[in-house]
């Protein structure tokens, strides 16, 4: 497990529609989180730019309906992927 992975952090799961997103970045990376629905369709996406260090974002879901999501979160060329639920 890679550093980025161990200080990976995505909070509360389930939630009703507000997740917040924790990780520490040791090196400067482009990033992008993403999150999908089981057929693939994005819902949400953000593009955050080159960033190093404690980085951290909420990730508002209001406009999509209850049910599982991926999340895909993006750091140069490493990728870490989580299940979110939203009730």
């Amino acid at each position: 497990m890679s550093e980025l992975e161990r200080s990976f952090r995505i909070f509360p799961i389930p939630s009703a529609c507000l997740f917040q997103l924790e990780v520490n970045l040791p090196q400067a990376n482009e990033l992008e989180v993403r999150v999908s629905n089981v057929l693939g369709q994005e819902g949400y996406r953000n593009l955050a730019g080159k960033q190093t260090g404690l980085y951290r974002e909420e990730i508002d879901l209001r406009n999509l309906a209850k049910g599982t999501y991926l999340l895909e979160f993006t750091s140069g060329s490493q990728k870490i992927f989580r299940k979110l639920m939203v009730q």
